[in-house]
């Protein structure tokens, strides 16, 4: 889940300005249902997977299920959420398990699915610039929430240290205390996870 933070969503709205014809030649692609929205948002949504293609060399086409609505919490601006696929010791969000073994679900069971709020307390900006003022990226969120669906998701309940699955995911893998050098996947308990993740040491 995506709460406003107006400084993280105007840093990250630069990347959507980039040309896709400045980055790596586009393969991944997207395919996308909508449920809700007006023609003004769902056309933000589809710029904002195109930009967000040019980062991968993929020859996958991921589905993505876009549901547009008031989500009656004017501090969330969007939520995402995936299944998991194990592959060896990690945990995979199955979008990103799919990439990995050239797996195309484009016609098949949803991949990724996005809840984007059109609640009347939020000022939304649908171009691929900065936002006005008190105003909050759809681009930049929409890219946000796919990227979460598709990896970049920790499996670490906040308050307990819990594994949402049976192990690590994979972004979990590359996050270290930075404090002796310990890789976070070596700690066992939820104890020490909990521990860890309030510490301000994890990098």
């Amino acid at each position: 889940m995506l709460l406003k933070t107006p400084f993280v969503l105007r840093f990250v709205a630069a990347l959507v300005t980039l040309s896709v014809a400045n980055l790596l030649s586009a393969q991944l692609s997207f395919t996308t249902v909508f449920s809700g929205g007006d023609t003004t948002q769902q056309n933000a949504t589809t710029a904002a997977l195109n930009s967000l293609a040019g980062y991968f060399s993929n020859n996958i086409t991921l589905k993505v299920s876009v549901t547009i609505g008031d989500l009656n919490n004017a501090d969330t601006l969007g939520s995402s959420s995936a299944s998991f696929s194990q592959d060896g010791t990690y945990f995979y969000t199955t979008p990103l398990y799919n990439v990995r073994t050239s797996t195309d679900l484009s016609g098949s069971a949803t991949s990724v699915t996005i809840n984007m709020n059109t609640n009347a307390g939020i000022t939304w900006g649908y171009s691929a610039g900065a936002p006005g003022t008190a105003a909050y990226s759809w681009q930049t969120v929409i890219m946000h929430e796919v990227i979460h669906s598709m990896g970049f998701y920790d499996g670490i309940a906040d308050q307990t240290g819990a594994l949402a699955e049976a192990d690590y995911t994979i972004f979990d893998s590359f996050a270290k205390n930075n404090t002796g050098n310990v890789a976070f996947t070596s700690y066992t308990t939820d104890g020490e996870r909990a521990t860890a993740i309030t510490g301000n040491n994890l990098v």
